[in-house]
């Protein structure tokens, strides 16, 4: 059992202290554990938490800053991409370090270098382009063949560039330049400006601007004057009809300066008949006899147009209802009863209408300033002038066009157009005639008065009375004659109720009206008003087909709506036996509640004292401890289980996948938010510790991954920060990052037996110490020992067996027991190495409890090769080889070459004693040294030959008197020739070996010499193929015995 309580809370910090944690705080973590249900409690040590490297807060990975990453980010989305190869790697590498050969590299002081080829590529492509080394010129690939770039002012490349008209050089037009220059076009003489009308020329240049012309307006469809009025002066009329403008006709103005509407106004006599479309027709109504004219008038409201009237003698009286305005109807009054008229439709019967939006024009006629527009596109085709002054429009008498008309009066009828925008005719006479019976009849939509008429008299005609709100209309639902009728539901059309703003709807005046017609808006209160009148313990029901009615009535749920916003709804449960519920007389007291006594009746109860408290919408218990399974609480919250059951608190959320499907534990100390945790299961699936600032301390995941101080998890368990393991944990401070372990750590091994032991099955590197860095510092591994025993030292420990681990056999004689290997990088690719030098410990023997025989190879690549060579062997009985894995004696060299110097002592130093090599026996035996060549045997021995170890003399500066042989020649040594010298050198002894070596090194020669008496013969090969220069002087050995 794992606990974190009040008692093992400790702070160190004093009570007026105020912290905040910062980035690079550390952090730390204590862990109790009881054994006997918390009781005793143990505590493991205190846990440092840092920040993990990995952690998407850390503040470096692998000690570079966040920002000296590459990150990868889209519209502030983190990306997620797929990592670089080697080969792309290697790319970036190349790039960043200039030496990238995929893209051309351009330089400030040398330009671009293209790619270098002497010739031409293997295989080109077309457009391939590349410096010819062998020719010194650029060259590109045309998809046949390759083609030279030349340059200006060379024999191989362009010498001169004629111009043409529209290109000037240095300022010239149509030139040859043979020097570099300033290349432009030609001024085409069109001044800069924004023109309407432009000329273009062959080469797509403006050689002309103008204005737009009445030429250069194509013929356009009349259909485009979609706005502005034509005036007369261009062919139109400059006048827009309107309602007041009736019937009037167009015509020119007094002055002939433009148009009018002008009326014709009937005089004396004279009868105008507007009535049928299209036509004016006149008529006079007198006579010349003198005599009485009978005539018959017809007489209507302003409902009705008449024509005919009056009829003198005989004729026909036309009656037609009156133009009106858009949206009237025929209607007898507004709620009360009168003669019918025309007027709109009111709340009260139930008509609405919409306005239409008027057409935006693109094209203005004010746009048309010049020109006539022709009749057949609309237009007049006609142009005012004072010589039409007060003539009519008119179509000619082909139909082909209009004309100026004006009116002529015959005999007894008079033209007057003296008033502006008026024509009045008058007629003096007419034909004679009597009425005998003129009669008016109408249907009993009618009222009819003064019919028939046998002499002179007027017929009165208007529409009958009928009830309130009756409209004329067509029969409902078919053809017919229009008739007064009260207003059905097939009249109204699909209506919102917005259209609906004012009055009180009378259930009679709404027949059987469809709810459906209403299909948006909302009905107020204030517009319905329910008949019959409810009672009070009635409720409003609406029929399957949208009708409403008053009454008891039954409902599964009752939905009581707040007076601004939300509502309550109160529903019966699907089955149960019918009862009833009767509610107490009075609200009740503050705090009582509402208890039955099992009959319906409800009555106010008030609750006795018990532990719980209430504190409106909170729960408390202050008395003492809450036990669940138990009677005797020990702890505020006791919770125990029955035998054989798991004791278990649940705490979920109804919320399955929510930013609140959680569930939270949260431990305070003290109640004042500075010391809290918090154990939460959030949405994510994730348990997880937080601290009082919100911070997240421990994730637990479901799969056992755990993860401290960080989010993150990549492993069973992730620390972001430092650790500290076994004796260390909770004594000693682990380095940033870093983990301290006191006791053995095994790494592949179940039961390490050392402080560090690593193992692993195969093979492969199972420790690596690398510095990552790419500049500065160096891995290092070291071993240290702190001992005051001074036989004690550091060891470093190579060890190899047969077997296994944990059965392991003797090694074999060969076998390698280890290695020391340096190796090193040799490509820009990663894991590309070479191996240049190692040192081999192989077993030369087989292993057993007396024999452990090993010898030591020492290895090194030469310069020029990346293949290791064993240099130098130290055998198992200690004798040491060099150039030799079998050496014989304590030191075997064996020369690799002929002519090669074994060893060289040498003193460096301007002064102090010659270098010298020693040999020393403490036997009586004389120390031998021996030289030997297989080929001639001994050359220089010193050994027991008379009293030992004679006169060694060294000179040099020795120099010849003179060269001979065939290899010599003017003072020269021919290359590759012989040649020889003789000089005198003193000897001391008797028995002489000389040694003879040129004073320069690096000179090329092959030197022999040798002694007869006192002078010394030298013989020289110059082995080079070009130097022919002498030895300028010899240094010469001479042992003496």
């Amino acid at each position: 059992m794992i606990s974190t309580s009040a008692s093992t809370a400790t702070s160190t910090s004093p009570a007026s202290c105020s912290y905040a944690p910062q980035v690079g705080d550390g952090r730390s973590m204590s862990v109790s554990i009881s054994t006997d249900s918390g009781t005793t409690w143990d505590n493991l040590g205190s846990l440092t938490l840092l920040p993990a490297e990995f952690a998407s807060t850390a503040e470096n990975i692998a000690g570079f800053a966040p920002a000296s990453l590459l990150r990868v980010q889209d519209s502030g989305v983190n990306g997620n991409i797929n990592p670089l190869t080697t080969s792309q790697f290697n790319q970036l590498m190349s790039l960043s370090s200039g030496t990238s050969g995929i893209y051309l590299q351009a330089s400030p002081s040398k330009g671009a270098a293209l790619p270098s080829i002497a010739g031409m590529p293997v295989s080109p492509v077309s457009g391939s382009m590349w410096y010819n080394t062998l020719s010194n010129s650029v060259m590109y690939f045309n998809g046949t063949t390759s083609v030279a770039l030349g340059a200006a002012n060379t024999s191989t490349g362009l010498s001169s560039l004629t111009l043409g008209p529209a290109l000037t050089g240095n300022g010239s037009a149509g030139v040859t330049m043979t020097a570099p220059g300033l290349l432009d076009l030609s001024n085409t003489g069109v001044a800069p400006a924004s023109y309407a009308k432009v000329s273009v020329d062959a080469k797509g240049r403006v050689t002309a601007g103008t204005v737009l012309s009445a030429l250069d307006i194509p013929a356009l469809s009349a259909a485009k004057i979609t706005s502005g009025t034509l005036s007369a002066s261009n062919g139109g009329t400059g006048l827009v009809p309107t309602a007041s403008s009736a019937n009037q006709l167009f015509g020119v103005n007094a002055t002939g300066s433009g148009t009018e509407f002008k009326s014709l106004i009937p005089g004396s006599g004279i009868v105008l008949d507007t009535t049928v479309p299209g036509q004016v027709v006149i008529s006079a109504t007198g006579g010349t006899s003198g005599t009485s004219n009978a005539n018959v008038t017809l007489a209507a409201s302003s409902l009705f147009s008449v024509t005919g009237s009056p009829v003198i003698g005989s004729g026909t009286l036309s009656l037609s209802l009156a133009s009106q305005a858009g949206n009237m109807v025929l209607a007898s009054p507004n709620g009360t009863t009168g003669i019918p008229v025309f007027r709109a439709l009111s709340t009260a019967d139930l008509t609405t209408g919409t306005l239409s939006t008027a057409v935006i024009p693109n094209l203005g006629a004010a746009k048309i300033s010049s020109g006539t527009l022709s009749s057949s596109v609309g237009g007049t085709g006609l142009v005012p002038a004072a010589g039409n002054a007060n003539t009519l429009y008119g179509v000619n008498s082909g139909g082909s066009g209009n004309e100026f008309k004006t009116l002529v009066g015959s005999a007894g009828i008079s033209i007057n157009t003296s008033v502006p925008g008026q024509i009045t005719i008058s007629g003096s006479g007419g034909g004679g005639g009597t009425v005998t019976s003129v009669g008016l009849a109408g249907s009993s939509l009618f009222s009819i008065t003064g019919s028939p008429i046998t002499s002179n008299g007027t017929l009165n005609l208007g529409l009958t009375s009928q009830g309130g709100n009756m409209i004329l209309a067509s029969p409902s639902g078919g053809s017919g004659t229009p008739a007064f009728r009260a207003l059905t539901l097939a009249d109204i059309p699909v209506l919102p109720a917005t259209a609906i703003s004012g009055g009180t709807f009378s259930a009679s005046l709404i027949p059987g009206l469809d709810a459906s017609h209403i299909v948006s808006g909302t009905i107020g209160n204030s517009l319905l008003n329910a008949s019959p009148s409810l009672g009070g313990s009635s409720l409003v029901l609406r029929d399957p087909s949208g009708n409403f009615s008053g009454g008891a009535v039954d409902v599964a749920s009752l939905s009581l709506r707040g007076s601004t916003t939300g509502f309550l709804t109160m529903t019966a449960p699907a089955s149960f036996s019918n009862y009833s519920l009767t509610l107490p007389a009075n609200p009740g007291s503050a705090g009582q509640v509402l208890t039955t006594n099992g009959t319906g009746n409800l009555n106010w109860m008030t609750l006795p004292p018990a532990p719980w408290g209430v504190s409106g919408a909170n729960v408390f218990y202050n008395a003492g401890n809450v036990g669940i399974g138990t009677t005797s609480p020990t702890n505020l919250l006791d919770v125990r289980s029955a035998s054989g059951q798991f004791s278990q608190i649940h705490l979920g959320s109804n919320d399955a996948s929510g930013t609140y499907a959680q569930a939270s534990l949260i431990l305070d100390v003290g109640n004042t938010g500075s010391n809290v945790w918090m154990i939460q299961n959030d949405y994510t699936g994730y348990l997880k510790v937080r601290n009082s600032t919100g911070s997240t301390a421990l994730v637990l995941s479901q799969n056992g991954n755990l993860s401290v101080n960080t989010m993150l998890q990549y492993n069973i368990l992730d620390v972001a920060g430092n650790a500290a393991f076994g004796s260390f944990a909770g004594h000693n401070m682990a380095p940033t990052n870093g983990v301290i372990i006191g006791g053995s750590l095994g790494v592949g091994v179940p039961n390490p037996t050392m402080l560090l032991d690593i193992g692993g099955a195969g093979t492969g590197v199972e420790a690596a110490i690398t510095n990552t860095g790419g500049t500065g510092g160096f891995p290092s591994f070291d071993i240290s020992n702190f001992d005051n025993n001074q036989n004690t030292a550091p060891l470093l420990k190579l060890m190899s067996s047969q077997g296994t681990r944990g059965s392991p056999l003797p090694v074999n004689s060969g076998q390698r027991l280890g290695s020391i290997v340096a190796t090193g990088q040799w490509s820009s690719t990663p894991n590309q190495v070479w191996t240049g030098a190692s040192i081999d410990f192989t077993a030369s023997s087989a292993f057993s409890s007396i024999n452990a025989g090993t010898s030591i190879a020492f290895n090194t690549a030469d310069n020029g090769t990346n293949t290791t060579v064993q240099r130098m062997l130290i055998a198992p009985n200690g004798n040491v080889g060099i150039g030799t894995s079998s050496p014989s004696y304590l030191l075997d060299v064996a020369m690799p070459n002929a002519n090669a110097v074994a060893a060289h002592f040498a003193n460096t130093s301007a002064s102090g004693t010659a270098p010298a090599m020693f040999a020393e026996n403490t036997s009586t035996a004389a120390p031998t040294v021996m030289m030997a060549n297989n080929g001639s045997g001994p050359v220089l021995q010193l050994g027991t030959m008379g009293s030992g170890i004679r006169t060694i003399t060294n000179a040099t500066g020795v120099s010849c008197s003179g060269w001979t042989g065939p290899g010599y020649s003017g003072g020269n040594i021919t290359a590759g020739g012989a040649a020889n010298c003789s000089t005198s050198f003193s000897l001391s002894g008797s028995n002489n070996t000389v040694i003879c070596s040129p004073m320069s090194g690096s000179q090329p020669f092959l030197i022999s010499c040798s002694s007869n008496g006192g002078t010394l013969m030298i013989n020289i090969v110059n082995t080079s193929s070009t130097s022919t220069a002498a030895p300028t002087g010899f240094r010469v050995t001479a042992i003496s015995f």
